[in-house]
């Protein structure tokens, strides 16, 4: 790893057996406060900076410990960046990270109360725009983690995940999903080691979250954008994947009310689950291309109106749907479109 600060301002107080008697210069006890200014730092791979960076805490210097030492701190940094080395993607990007209480544990565990990231932007290509590539996909206003720990031997839990102000951009493209395409990890060597455990206690979206979506697939793009998001989630754990994870979500998509809730297994296998979903005065529209790409016919008017409940166990489906559809005007501009071969008549 390469370091590179153009201004370092630091004061620290040291104290600690570091006289002349023991020649080891890292058996001691540090406090105070450090502040480095802009740093630029290079890793294989990946091209990463930071506007300036303070610690205020403690540390009791042991190279018998894991990694060195043991702590508590907090962090603050300013204008954070992560970007692929040559360009060509940025990764990720910070105005403000804040790590609260952190402590380093001998066995080199890491625990805070609370990682706080705002002005948070992530996962931008570059592409064909004059300036810049393509847009962020995902940002948001701010970021909180609570009560968040790993584990010397690598498993991570968060208790609480807050996201306000989220903007997702999914653009579906012939060759998938733009910006959503990571690279092949390199294969391990040696047996394969168990993945560290995931665990989340609760995760919560808000605020004037939205997302927009783009599908240009068929012949004509379709676009839709939910707006008002919120998202609530909870009891996530790679350790017990048949755990059931309450869920809610709700939405405004153009003028119609969307509302789902009910609980899910994500991470078993087969998906397991049950959802109950309401839909009201959804514009069929801008549906439109993915009915003419299957049948050939065009909507130009419409409303949904609908309810699904339903379950998903060991794969196996069962549930009831409700629907109701007005202004329904449906035109084919072919008289030969499948849809008409198939009913025998002109649509």
């Amino acid at each position: 790893m390469a370091v590179e600060r153009r201004a370092v301002d630091r004061v620290l107080r040291v104290r600690g057996d570091l006289g002349p008697e023991r020649l080891d210069p890292l058996a001691g006890h540090a406090e105070g406060r450090a502040e480095a200014g802009q740093t630029s730092v290079a890793l294989p791979g990946l091209a990463g900076g930071l506007k300036r960076l303070v610690v205020e805490g403690a540390a009791d210097l042991n190279p018998a410990a894991r990694f060195g030492a043991t702590a508590k701190a907090r962090l603050t940094a300013d204008s954070l960046s992560l970007s692929q080395a040559g360009g060509g993607r940025d990764w990720l990007a910070v105005g403000k990270a804040e790590l609260t209480d952190l402590t380093v544990g001998a066995d080199g565990a890491i625990a805070a109360a609370r990682l706080g990231l705002d002005r948070l932007e992530a996962l931008r290509q570059a592409g064909q725009r004059a300036e810049g590539g393509y847009p962020w996909r995902i940002e948001a206003g701010s970021l909180r983690l609570d009560a968040l720990s790993r584990a010397g031997g690598g498993d991570l839990t968060v208790g609480l995940a807050r996201v306000n102000d989220l903007v997702a951009r999914v653009t579906r493209r012939p060759d998938g999903l733009v910006g959503f395409d990571f690279p092949a990890a390199a294969p391990a060597e040696g047996p394969p080691t168990p993945a560290p455990r995931l665990s989340l206690g609760r995760l919560t979206v808000g605020g004037a979250s939205r997302i927009q979506f783009i599908d240009r697939v068929p012949p004509e793009p379709v676009r839709l954008e939910a707006r008002d998001v919120a998202l609530s989630l909870g009891r996530l754990d790679t350790a017990h994947p048949d755990r059931d994870s309450p869920f809610s979500l709700s939405a405004t998509v153009g003028v119609a009310n969307l509302e789902v809730s009910g609980s899910a297994r994500p991470l078993a296998q087969p998906l397991s689950g049950r959802v109950e979903a309401r839909v009201a005065a959804l514009e069929l529209p801008p549906l439109s291309p993915y009915l003419a790409q299957a049948l050939g016919v065009n909507l130009r008017t419409g409303h949904f109106d609908g309810t699904v409940a339903g379950a998903a166990t060991q794969g196996q489906l069962d549930g009831t749907l409700s629907l109701t559809l007005r202004n329904l005007v449906v035109a084919a501009p072919d008289p030969n479109t499948p849809l008409a071969r198939q009913v025998g008549m002109p649509v």
